[in-house]
């Protein structure tokens, strides 16, 4: 990628990283009468890479994020339309250039800075050979230079977003994801629109969409979702597919990875208070599972399925954090529920929301639409034609809203309310005939209630003259909307004067006369004029200024105790008495020949007065002839000494040699890369070895001891951690069936870990693996594992069957049969697994159970086996198993009666019926003709037309789940 220049040394190359533009592909959205809300299908394209390299020089990623940050809000001459702040210079990092150091620095500025949402792409520029030198922008929206009033918007908006969550100590990691998940789900909308219209704009690719214009698309979505994650210490990062051209995140809770995709739990067209949670804290297969993320290209894969069954997958509306409580609605039981923290497994209902959302012919939309918000520590939750509050501090439920209050304009009510949200201190609501949203009847009916804060906030926003009323406004404290007004009378033609008040920039001092001021409040004129000089004030006391001595004379005066001004300056006498001083001053030192002294001197003239003596000494000041130091084998001499004063010799002595100072050479420890030494001594004078050092081995690695078993992904190798292994490399022999024999080793992968998942492994092939701890160049031995046959794992599907429940799964390659297991739910809680079933082929992928027994729930799993080697296995969805009503038809004179035998567990049944075509020769499609009670067992069909052929059928229903069905002997009236 790199150009040379011929006639210079270097020169300046420059790359440009862009932002992949999101597109997203959508299925219906439409809602049919008893049956499921079908979620949009949404996909996007993004890059991603990792820091590794970059962190050895730009060192803390934040703070290098806050350098760009503080750079592009810098004014700049140069700024133009597109171009602000077109060069920023990073040469005082350091960074080498390469196409990796530039892919991580892309994938930096793109996709894991937030706040920087105003680069669209960045180029930089580096020297040939050398060091990246700058970032050259390129910037998205509008005029640039508004950077940083839309910056300081994004930090208000996102704050509002993290109020209460944000240093709330109370509140788990799962706990704030979750509500920072509900809470930017309910602020923002996709951008539906654009996306139609085929312009989706640069914004709604950034947080800045998110927190500034309340639409985004995916990217949006995550970018926000990331940095608000980092706001409250939680780990996080962005997550790309290309294959599904879309991008969401990877959260870490307790260090495990998690899928969290904002965007899918957000319905389009947007709905208000309508929260998703099927796609939040997901393992890989857990959200391959339930949506659009049916690819391999993620940048983790996370295995964890912890929250895989959570409670708040029942949740289609944003969970409430009011006074560290947590507020949500079970879809499944239909309950409003209050929860101290997120693993409180018995919550405490609120209010039972078991409504339904009929429509104008008296059939009802399946499902619960009841929506929650609150506002101020007060709860509001809806039903289908009413809103109510619920006061956790009083425990009152009240009601704000009712059936009257929703205006049908066809005169008939069938407007039921399906949208409720809080917007700042507003109760936004929305309803309509049908829960089917589309660009036309989204938000076309709604209702508001406003729940301001009654403080009194006035604030003028037009002064009153002399001839023409003021006016001044309140605001709700909490939110800054408008909640009244009111007049401010006008002003009469004169001012009216406030009192005169001393100008606090000239006042008065002793001299000075100093300004007064006075002000008109409604005007705002003003008036000066000359104060009062304060004068100087005396004090009665005389203050010594210089004081007398016994030579020299002093001087005192009366002080001004506001200024430095003197007045009666008056001469002090001298004393002519000699004071003495309290310190004796060295006179003369005394030495062995002659005594010294020491004497006080008079204050004022230094005068010696008091005298004392020092007596003279023994010899102290000695110069030393003949030193000789002793050594470890040679005696030395002590010197001798002359008296500097007086001449006299003192003789010295002998010295003793001191022989060797052993001190310790300490041992070396050896390392897998260098070897050791044992510990040794040596002489501290002479430096002589007396204890030589030894060498030491090298460390060794032992070998580990490797265990295989079938996983649901492939064969997990497992072994113990071998002490000093940095990493470990993982082979494979695969087993010919052609041959006999094995083949030679191949390498699997290198981990830190002390076990791998081979995902390669092939179902129905016979492995042998082994395992080499590595640290540096050392390396252990190895040791095969036993030989295992890898066995996929069945995946599992349910149904209700004519003769019980049909289990169905996938072919395993290698499975010489099947083994089929079963729990019953029973006593509010589910039995253990029991086998119900061996199959002995391998072709065989279906069995039904009919023992199974009407109006009880059950679960089922399979293993594939071979011999005595069997796969893992994964439980399937439960199902209610409800037994296919038999039915029998009679002609009557006023109908055709049609009669069955009841199933046990359904709460209803449901009639069909189909026509016989003389002319065609062909039966019509089923037709449904009535829903009845559980307690039927006929209904006449009255609406059966004379010299007419018909068919008939049952279903037996409880909730959503419904039996097979066979239809009857045809039957003529």
């Amino acid at each position: 990628m790199k150009k040379t220049l011929k006639r210079a040394l270097c020169g300046i190359f420059v790359l440009v990283f862009m932002l992949a533009n999101a597109n997203i592909a959508l299925a219906g959205n439409n809602i049919v009468l008893s049956s499921e809300l079908v979620e949009p299908e949404l996909y996007y394209t993004a890059s991603n890479g990792s820091f590794d390299n970059l962190e050895k020089y730009i060192g803390d990623i934040d703070e290098f994020q806050k350098y760009i940050l503080d750079s592009i809000m810098t004014d700049d001459s140069n700024l133009t339309d597109k171009n602000y702040r077109g060069y920023i210079d990073i040469s005082k990092y350091n960074i080498p250039y390469s196409e990796e150091m530039f892919a991580e620095l892309a994938d930096l500025i793109n996709n894991e800075s937030p706040e920087l949402f105003r680069i669209k792409a960045a180029g930089i520029s580096y020297y040939l050979g050398g060091n990246i030198i700058a970032l050259t922008p390129t910037y998205a929206f509008s005029d640039p230079a508004y950077f940083r009033q839309e910056y300081e918007l994004f930090i208000d908006m996102s704050e509002q977003l993290l109020n209460g969550i944000k240093g709330n100590e109370t509140l788990s990691d799962v706990e704030k994801a979750l509500l920072l998940h509900d809470r930017l789900i309910e602020y923002c909308e996709y951008d539906y629109e654009s996306y139609l219209s085929g312009s989706v704009p640069d914004s709604s690719h950034s947080a800045y969409g998110v927190f500034c214009l309340g639409t985004a698309v995916c990217q949006g979505y995550a970018y926000a979702y990331d940095y608000l994650l980092e706001q409250v210490g939680i780990e996080a990062e962005y997550c790309p597919s290309d294959a599904l051209n879309h991008a969401w995140n990877i959260v870490y809770i307790d260090g495990k990875p998690y899928h969290v995709d904002v965007t899918s739990d957000d319905p389009v067209w947007d709905i208000s208070g309508r929260v998703n949670h099927n796609n939040f804290l997901r393992s890989t297969e857990g959200i391959k599972s339930v949506g659009n993320h049916k690819a391999d290209d993620y940048i983790s894969t996370p295995v964890d399925t912890t929250y895989d069954e959570a409670f708040w997958q029942n949740s289609t509306t944003a969970f409430q954090l009011v006074d560290n409580k947590i507020y949500y609605i079970d879809n499944e039981k239909q309950e409003l529920n209050v929860i101290d923290d997120i693993t409180d497994t018995s919550p405490e209902t609120i209010a039972k929301l078991d409504y339904r959302w009929t429509t104008a012919d008296g059939r009802y939309y399946n499902g619960n639409y009841s929506r929650l918000a609150s506002i101020r520590g007060e709860i509001f939750y809806s039903a289908p034609t009413a809103v109510y509050s619920y006061k956790p501090t009083t425990d009152k439920t009240e009601t704000v809203l009712s059936e009257e209050d929703i205006v049908d304009s066809t005169g008939v009510n069938s407007y039921r309310i399906y949208g409720m949200t809080a917007v700042g201190c507003t109760l936004w609501g929305e309803y309509s005939e049908t829960p089917n949203y589309n660009s036309e009847t989204k938000r076309s009916q709604v209702f508001t209630r406003a729940y301001h804060n009654p403080a009194e906030n006035w604030k003028v926003v037009i002064e009153p003259t002399t001839s023409s009323e003021g006016k001044e406004k309140n605001y709700c404290i909490d939110c800054g909307r408008e909640v009244g007004s009111r007049l401010i009378p006008a002003l009469d033609n004169q001012h009216i004067w406030t009192d005169w008040y001393i100008d606090v920039n000239n006042p008065p001092t002793c001299t000075d006369k100093g300004v007064e001021l006075r002000d008109c409040p409604h005007c705002n004129a003003q008036e000066w004029r000359y104060g009062t000089a304060l004068g100087h004030n005396y004090s009665a006391e005389y203050t010594t200024d210089l004081e007398p001595t016994c030579k020299e004379s002093g001087i005192k005066s009366r002080h001004c105790t506001r200024c430095d001004a003197r007045t009666d300056i008056t001469e002090i006498s001298a004393t002519g008495v000699h004071i003495e001083g309290d310190v004796w001053i060295k006179g003369k030192d005394a030495t062995c020949k002659e005594d010294g002294y020491l004497y006080k001197a008079c204050k004022g003239c230094g005068k010696e007065m008091s005298t004392q003596v020092i007596p003279k000494g023994e010899c102290s000041d000695f110069s030393v002839k003949g030193y000789k130091e002793a050594t470890c084998f040679v005696d030395g001499y002590s010197g001798d000494k002359i008296c500097r004063d007086c001449g006299t010799l003192y003789k010295g002595e002998a010295i003793k040699a001191t022989g060797h100072k052993e001190v310790v050479i300490p041992a070396v420890a050896p390392t897998f890369t260098t070897v050791g030494k044992t510990e040794g001594k040596k002489c501290s004078v002479c430096g002589t070895i007396t204890v030589a050092q030894k060498d030491v081995a090298k460390l060794t690695l032992a070998t580990p001891v490797v265990t295989v078993k079938n996983s649901a992904t492939g064969v997990k190798v497992s072994w113990k951690a071998i002490d000093g292994a940095t990493s470990y490399k993982v082979y494979r022999k695969t087993y010919s069936t052609k041959t006999k024999k094995y083949g030679s080793w191949k390498t699997c992968g290198t981990v830190t870990t002390t076990s791998y998942v081979d995902t390669k492994a092939k179902s129905g092939t016979k492995y042998i693996y082994t395992v080499k701890a590595f640290n540096g160049d050392t390396k252990s031995g190895i040791k095969n594992s036993s030989s295992i046959l890898f066995l996929a794992q069945p995946t599992v599907k349910i149904a209700n069957a004519s003769t019980g429940v049909k289990v169905t799964w996938n072919k395993i390659t290698g499975a010489t049969g099947y083994k089929v297991y079963r729990a019953e739910y029973t006593n509010g809680k589910w039995t253990g697994w029991k086998s119900v079933k061996t199959i002995t082929k391998g072709s065989t992928v279906s069995w039904t159970d009919k023992s199974a027994k009407s109006g009880v729930k059950y679960k089922y799993t399979v293993k594939a086996v071979n011999g005595k080697t069997a796969s893992t296995y994964k439980s399937s969805s439960s199902l209610l198993y409800l037994a296919q009503p038999k039915v029998a038809v009679k002609a009557l004179s006023n109908g055709i009666k049609v009669a069955w035998v009841q199933s046990t567990g359904a709460t209803s049944y449901k009639i069909y019926r189909s026509e016989y075509n003389a002319k065609t020769k062909k039966w019509s499609s089923w037709k449904g003709l009535k829903t009845a009670k559980s307690t039927s067992k006929s209904y006449v069909d009255k609406t059966a037309k004379k010299g007419v052929k018909y068919r008939y059928t049952v279903k037996a229903v409880n909730g959503k789940v419904a039996s097979s069905y066979k239809s009857s002997s045809s039957v003529k009236r």
